[in-house]
């Protein structure tokens, strides 16, 4: 029975899960959670570039480097932002059946790596 099994992925199942759930909701409720993705992406971002970027001690720190330093922060939060979305949206297969698509991909990938055993 084990030997029945070998080509289950954990991985492939979540996928296909994922791809599932993604087919039933709406274009809408696509593009709402493309916009909220965004937005803590973008917060996610910001946070990551001040630890990395870190502010000398407040007796050295004036106000002004504060400030050159949020602003840089923010116009790399900005230019990431519209490469990520950008990626993603190019990536993301939109269409309704299109995770059916890609699992049967899979599947066939796999039936054929069984006749070649």
């Amino acid at each position: 029975m084990s030997n029945m099994n070998y080509w289950i992925e954990p991985e492939k199942i979540t996928e296909s899960f994922v791809w599932y759930c993604y087919s039933k909701i709406t274009e809408e409720q696509i593009e709402d959670c493309v916009m909220e993705y965004r937005e803590h992406m973008k917060e996610h971002l910001r946070k990551e570039l001040q630890k990395k970027n870190p502010l000398p001690d407040e007796s050295v720190a004036d106000e002004e480097m504060k400030i050159k330093r949020d602003e840089e922060i923010e116009m790399e939060v900005i230019k990431n932002d519209n490469v990520v979305i950008n990626q993603m949206v190019k990536q993301l297969k939109m269409g309704k059946n299109d995770w059916k698509k890609m699992i049967s991909n899979d599947v066939n990938g796999m039936i054929d790596y069984d006749e070649k055993r």
